[in-house]
């Protein structure tokens, strides 16, 4: 198994690089399970085409708190844990890759990946590979170490999760094992060189799934219009009769709202034997610092906290190219309006 040693790599040296592979992190949303990134945010990211995102605190915070969830496992399953400064390259697919959190050592059945994760109390519940209905999120990180396994050859590996939300706290890490499930790798394997020799290399974008999606392949509409089949303009069709409907529906819903406040008044809640079944809550009231207010009773302070404001019509006016070199241009939403008549 090839590998190359992080702990060798600059931060943007291993930035960079991360271009050039695809990461067994990034595999679930290849697949379609990410519920963040399409196949074609990866695809962008890969071909250099979007602006590398800052680590924000929520990155940080999933660092420092993997040192804490590694120490915990350790010591409540007894097992030997250290840290992995490889990046593990594939066998057969060298641009399939991963980095591991930690590395469990010393198991009478091998080494295996361990990958660290926190969740909420609730979540976990469903974080169980034998439960009925499994988490969404824990389908994804269920892909991603088996990517790792694929990648790793290791014969098990193991998600260290640990609870933890801002109303319960944290909870005590739980270790899931993972067996490598041989069928669904392979079909994996498949769709993550489709992917690579498909569309990285050739340059040809996979399908959009989502809006956003949409807007990155055509962020502005072209002075142009396209000649459409019947079979086209009966979905405009369907889609002006949709929005028609719905319009009628959310009139009607207005109404019925409108009845029950004028009814509620002042009233925050409205019960039937006993059982509270609908409220009329007031938000929390919205806060805004008034600046005339403060001028007019703290004259003197004011003086102080002086306000430097840019004249952009002056700027405009008078200096147009700099103006122009200023200006801050983001494509305007994008609207599907039929306009057939019903």
């Amino acid at each position: 198994m090839a590998y190359v040693r992080k702990n060798e790599m600059t931060a943007e040296e291993w930035l960079a690089q991360r271009k050039s592979y695809l990461g067994a992190s990034e595999t679930p949303a290849i697949l379609g399970f990410d519920k963040y990134r399409t196949p074609l945010d990866v695809y962008l990211d890969k071909r250099g085409e979007t602006e590398p995102s800052p680590a924000g605190v929520r990155a940080e915070a999933g660092l420092r708190a993997e040192e804490m969830i590694a120490s915990w496992i350790s010591d409540l399953y007894s097992l030997k844990i250290q840290r992995d400064n490889k990046i593990r390259c594939h066998p057969k697919l060298p641009f399939w890759r991963c980095n591991l959190d930690r590395l469990i050592v010393g198991q009478p059945n091998g080494t295996a990946a361990l990958e660290l994760k926190t969740t909420s109390m609730e979540t976990l519940k469903r974080w169980d590979p034998k439960a009925e209905e499994l988490n969404p999120i824990f389908v994804h990180h269920w892909i991603q170490v088996q990517a790792q396994l694929a990648i790793t050859g290791y014969k098990w590996a193991a998600i260290g999760v640990m609870p933890a939300d801002s109303y319960q706290g944290f909870g005590q890490p739980e270790l899931i094992p993972i067996q490598p499930d041989r069928e669904f790798i392979a079909m994996m394997a498949g769709r993550v060189e489709e992917f690579w020799e498909g569309h990285v290399l050739t340059g040809v974008p996979p399908a959009p799934l989502t809006e956003g999606d949409l807007k990155a392949l055509y962020p502005r509409s072209l002075p142009k219009t396209l000649e459409i089949d019947e079979s086209t303009l009966e979905k405009v069709r369907q889609v002006a009769e949709m929005r028609k409907r719905i319009k009628g529906l959310g009139d009607e819903l207005d109404e019925m709202e409108l009845a029950l406040k004028l009814l509620l008044a002042d009233y925050e809640a409205a019960s039937y034997q006993g059982e509270v079944v609908c409220t009329y809550k007031s938000a929390k009231d919205r806060e805004s610092f008034n600046e005339t207010t403060f001028t007019t009773l703290y004259p003197k302070e004011a003086l102080v906290w002086v306000k430097v404001v840019t004249d952009v019509d002056f700027i405009k006016s008078t200096h147009p190219d700099i103006y122009q070199k200023c200006l801050d241009r983001k494509p305007g939403a994008r609207s599907l309006i039929p306009k057939i008549k019903l």
